[in-house]
This record gives structure tokens, C-alpha cells and sequence, in this order.
């Protein structure tokens, strides 16, 4: 009974503290998701400056006056997680897949300096499916496999937010959006023991989500460059964000731009330091090309973890009063980790592909 109590209690330990085994930071925070809108996703989820649809309430509010007149879209798509832990015994890769990307927004022009809106969006993916295996090694003999330790995470966290955006002059717009945070994530741990399954142990348990948030931005607008300062608030499993950057636009006509940002997640404490170098141009009238290159450095407690390094790319099909959007945002990393506390390190690598489809009507 005594060694069932131990194992209960390191498997606990194992899905809810540090990150010793799993995708980024699936076990505390969840994993932020790269763009909300299937535009966004394209741009690699830049922050600092908004889109002009109902996801600049998620990231800079601000930016709701970019476009006139009223929107409505609609994204959503699939997550693709991988990761390869290589140890003694070679590669040994887990994959799974969620619904990675849900958004939903209507942006209203209350008056020529005044315009409003609403938004819902999946802002956090928890998805994780992984297995270890425990081998001995006897001298002469072939190894054999001893535990198998299995990890299943399920859920996200969503936001659903309102907010205005405030043309106060020329030169600078404010932005303000608030709204709750909410959602549930399950755990599913397993401990199989080969020799002995009189040992064998399955612990099953739930997180769930509720809290306030709130966002706030600010642009400045200029002839041909547009600066943007966002905040997102802080929440018991999402960091606060704060995010500087702009674009430059490459005509008068603003139908191409190259733009640069900087996003720090938690300032303050880990200070976890997000860039971007993202751009749009339109090869035609009603064909829009969109890309980013994302450079990540990760602080997470108790785990070394190396640069994480991403791409996205994405199109929009302009019809008249309908935008088809399409995104593809792409991750990966790499770091040293050792499982459950003990032994050699292993070296893991990640790697998560968002993929977004998307349509905003413009009446």
C-alpha cells in the first residue's frame, strides 16, 4: 500500500509541476495559440498592432478602426503536435492533434471615430499524448521493458471578449476590451508495471477555468508606418503580455507592408521574449500574400529549453464583400529534460503546426 501511495504521488507530481516531460508548457500554462484568426495565424499571431477585424479585441484593441463599416468572421482549423524524446534506446515520437484554432468576431462603426466590437476564440491549446518506457539493462541478456508511463492532456482555455476602439485624433487610437476567460483541461496519467501489474495505477483529474481579462492598446497612425502598444492582462494559468511593434507600408496605397514586433509574456517575472518580423503585399486586386518569421526565448521553471523557432504563411482571396482567409503557422523547439527527476537528461524535440481557414463578410 505504502509503494502505491509513492506512485500515486510522483504521478501527480509528474502532470502538474515542471516541465520534465511534455509539449512547451502544456502541464502549467498550456500553450499559446499562434493567431486567432486564420489572418493572424498567417502573421504569425503579431500583437502588437491589430488586424482591423473582432481579433485586434485579443490582442490590441486599437486597431478595430483600421476598416469601416461592420465584419464578421469566422476561422477555425486543426493543431498538429509532435515530439521525439532520443534517448540510450533511439527515437521515440508521440503525435496528436485538437482542435487548435476556433474564432468568431463581429466589429461594428458606431460613428466615424467610434467602433465596437465582439469576439470569441480559443487563446490556449493544453493538447498532449505521450508515453515513456523504463528498460533494464543486464549484462549478457537483452534489456527488458519494465514501466510504461503514459500522459494524455485534453482542453484549452477560451476567452470571450467586447471592446471599443477610440480614433481620439489623426495621429492615435485607443483601445479597450474586457471580457472572462474560461475552460477546462483533463489529465489522464497511467502507470503500467510489466512485471509486477498488481502495481498498475490510472489517475484521472480536471483543471477548470473562470476569470476576468481584460485588454488595451494603443495606435499611431502615420503616412506611411503605423505603430502599435498592446496589454493583455494576467490570469492563475495565462501570462500577462505586453507587445511593441509596427509596419511599414511599401505604397501609397498601403496594398503591401513589412513590420517588426516584440512581445515580452510575463514581464516583470520570466520575461519569456516573443519576435516577430512579419509583412503582406498584393501580388493582384484580389490576391493577398501574408507571412511571418517568429523567433521565441523560453524561461520555464527548471527546464533548459533552446530557442524556439517558427514560420507561417497564408493567402486571402478578396471577392467583392467577402475575404477567404487560410493560415499556417509552424513551431518548433528543443531541450534537455529529465523524466520524473532522475537519470540522464534526454534530448526532446517539439514541434506544433497550426492550420487556420477562415471568412470575414464585409456588407
Amino acid at each position: 500500500m505504502k509503494s502505491m501511495i509513492i506512485l500515486s504521488c510522483t504521478l501527480i507530481l509528474f502532470a502538474s509541476s515542471a516541465l520534465c516531460f511534455g509539449y512547451m508548457n502544456s502541464h502549467t500554462s498550456g500553450s499559446p495559440v499562434p493567431g486567432f484568426s486564420a489572418r493572424s495565424t498567417a502573421l504569425g499571431g503579431v500583437r502588437s498592432i491589430g488586424l482591423g477585424d473582432g481579433s485586434s479585441l485579443l490582442t490590441n484593441p486599437a486597431g478595430l478602426h483600421r476598416t469601416e463599416g461592420k465584419l464578421f468572421s469566422l476561422s477555425i482549423g486543426p493543431g498538429i503536435g509532435n515530439e521525439t524524446i532520443s534517448d540510450s534506446l533511439g527515437e521515440h515520437p508521440n503525435n496528436w492533434i485538437t482542435l487548435g484554432n476556433i474564432f468568431a468576431a463581429m466589429k461594428f462603426q458606431l460613428d466615424p471615430k467610434l467602433n465596437a466590437g465582439i469576439a470569441f476564440a480559443k487563446v490556449t491549446d493544453f493538447s498532449y499524448l505521450g508515453n515513456h518506457y523504463t528498460y533494464v539493462f543486464e549484462q549478457g541478456h537483452e534489456s527488458n521493458l519494465t514501466e510504461i508511463r503514459e500522459l494524455t492532456i485534453n482542453g484549452g482555455m477560451y476567452e470571450s471578449i467586447a471592446g471599443l476602439s477610440f480614433s481620439a485624433s489623426d495621429w492615435i487610437s485607443l483601445g479597450l476590451s474586457a471580457g472572462y476567460r474560461f475552460g477546462s483541461v483533463s489529465y489522464d496519467s497511467s502507470y503500467t508495471d510489466v512485471v509486477a501489474h498488481e502495481n498498475d495505477t490510472l489517475i484521472t483529474w480536471e483543471r477548470d477555468f473562470s476569470e476576468l481579462c481584460w485588454h488595451c492598446g494603443i495606435e499611431i497612425p502615420l503616412k506611411s508606418a503605423l505603430i502599435g502598444l498592446s496589454w493583455a492582462s494576467e490570469g492563475d494559468a495565462y501570462d500577462s503580455r505586453l507587445a511593441l511593434g509596427g509596419l511599414l507600408y511599401l505604397d501609397e496605397a498601403k496594398r503591401g507592408a513589412m513590420g517588426g514586433e516584440v512581445e515580452l509574456g510575463d514581464p516583470g517575472e520570466t520575461n519569456s521574449i516573443y519576435a516577430r518580423i512579419f509583412g503582406f503585399a498584393f501580388p493582384s486586386d484580389s490576391f493577398e500574400l501574408k507571412g511571418s518569421v517568429n523567433i521565441c526565448m523560453p524561461k520555464y521553471e527548471e527546464v533548459e529549453s533552446n530557442m524556439i523557432l517558427g514560420f507561417s504563411l497564408g493567402t486571402g482571396i478578396h471577392l467583392d464583400d467577402i475575404i477567404l482567409d487560410g493560415g499556417i503557422a509552424w513551431y518548433s523547439s528543443a531541450r534537455d529534460s529529465v523524466f520524473l527527476g532522475s537519470g540522464r537528461p534526454d534530448d526532446i524535440s517539439d514541434s506544433f503546426a497550426l492550420i487556420s481557414l477562415g471568412v470575414t463578410w464585409n456588407p
